[in-house]
């Protein structure tokens, strides 16, 4: 393969499209890797014998693995580069996901903490390079297009795997998927000496596991916004997980019509994500976009408690499109804010340790709500756990506006 050659800075627009292109190819099909059993989980409930409702443990299993790798994020790419470490990260979801095609519930959850913890630095990784190559006018934008990925994979997941899986059963499914992603790990090799050329010094001494929560805690408007990153994170990812079932057990519709759906509510996301950080960089002022996507989250997600079987695809479709322009939209802003607020410190450090607690409620929200629904009976009627944790991250934005404001009125 040719090797591509390019200086890393804010001025060079080539250097800009290259690293958004890689990373937010990246992030489409870790992301896949991420989605791809919830999108099949009603097929495999039926392999293994149990009920689709155990596949919010699943994903709690893999942010578990994410929340666990996610702060060691900063000292990986000082070692290796972050194009090596994206690479390494899409070999082991690659491998993991593969490995789930044993269809055994031990293997299942070992596989999926495997794939969790790839994935899990992959968000530092590319932290670092969209910061050499962004400036502030244009931060929110570029970190929302990068962050598009991750619905683009629930998209693919959602187009793509059931299709597969009623083909040809779930287990080629996975397959595919995991195929797909080693590809595109060799595919980023033509740019590895340009993107690895300028990485973070190690930090002297032995590197503790805590030290980027540790960063981002001491700062109050950094420790607003991670947990505001923790609730946003439970809800998207929890709609995630149990979308198709919910819409599957609760409506009534087949597994390929509620895939098609969570198509939709994953397209919708990636649009909206890119027309808010747009928004952002023109008002200058991320807080207020993410504040009124926190709030759109709370109201569309509660609208959820509505659906049943006298619902048309026609009539939910509006529905799942507020949902994703709110719920699922949020992540390239708070990002870029992170970013924004970060302390003189490495960035993959600063972002690795926000993601640990955004990974954190993406672990505990899908649990949570399945613990819920086992008491409740319906998917519907548990979302108001989700409305509840979206309005509980509009009071914590707000409190990050104070407290950002507090020295210029002092």
């Amino acid at each position: 393969m040719a090797v591509v050659a390019l200086r890393l800075s804010p001025q060079s627009r080539a250097a800009l499209l290259l690293v958004v292109a890689a990373m937010t190819g990246a992030q489409t099909v870790g992301s896949l890797c991420m989605f791809a059993l919830p999108a099949v989980a009603p097929s495999i409930a039926e392999t293994i014998g149990t009920t689709p409702a155990l596949i919010g443990y699943q994903a709690s299993l893999l942010y578990l693995g994410a929340m666990a790798a996610a702060a060691m994020g900063g000292e990986a790419i000082a070692v290796a580069g972050p194009c090596r470490t994206t690479q390494l990260c899409l070999l082991g979801c690659s491998i993991g996901l593969a490995a789930t095609a044993s269809a055994s519930v031990l293997g299942i959850a070992v596989a999926s903490v495997a794939v969790g913890a790839a994935y899990g630095m992959m968000n530092p990784a590319a932290s670092h390079l969209l910061a050499m190559v962004t400036s502030g006018a244009n931060r929110n934008v570029v970190f929302s297009i990068k962050q598009t990925g991750v619905p683009l994979g629930g998209v693919l997941a959602g187009l793509m795997l059931p299709a597969l899986a009623t083909a040809f059963g779930w287990r080629a499914a996975v397959l595919a998927a995991a195929a797909l992603t080693a590809a595109l790990a060799l595919l980023l090799q033509p740019l590895r000496a340009a993107l690895d050329a300028e990485r973070p010094a190690r930090q002297p001494g032995r590197v503790s596991p805590f030290a980027g929560i540790a960063l981002v805690w001491a700062r109050p408007v950094i420790r607003c916004l991670v947990l505001t990153g923790l609730l946003l994170a439970a809800v998207q990812f929890t709609l995630t997980t149990f979308l198709v079932t919910l819409l599957v057990e609760d409506v009534g519709l087949s597994l390929l019509a509620a895939g098609l759906l969570l198509a939709v509510m994953q397209t919708t996301a990636s649009v909206a994500r890119i027309a808010w950080g747009w928004l952002a960089d023109w008002r200058r002022d991320g807080n207020l976009v993410l504040t009124g996507l926190a709030a759109g989250s709370a109201l569309s997600t509660a609208a959820l408690m509505a659906l049943g079987p006298q619902w048309s695809q026609a009539a939910i479709l509006p529905l799942l499109v507020l949902v994703g322009a709110s719920a699922a939209a949020w992540n390239g802003i708070f990002m870029a804010e992170l970013a924004r607020n970060a302390p003189p410190a490495p960035i993959g450090s600063v972002v690795g340790g926000g993601m640990v607690f955004t990974f954190a409620g993406a672990l505990s929200g899908p649990a949570l709500f399945a613990a819920v629904h086992a008491l409740l009976g319906r998917y519907t009627l548990t979302c108001a756990i989700l409305a509840a944790l979206s309005a509980a991250a509009v009071v914590l934005l707000a409190r990050a506006r104070r407290l950002a404001a507090a020295p210029a009125t002092s």
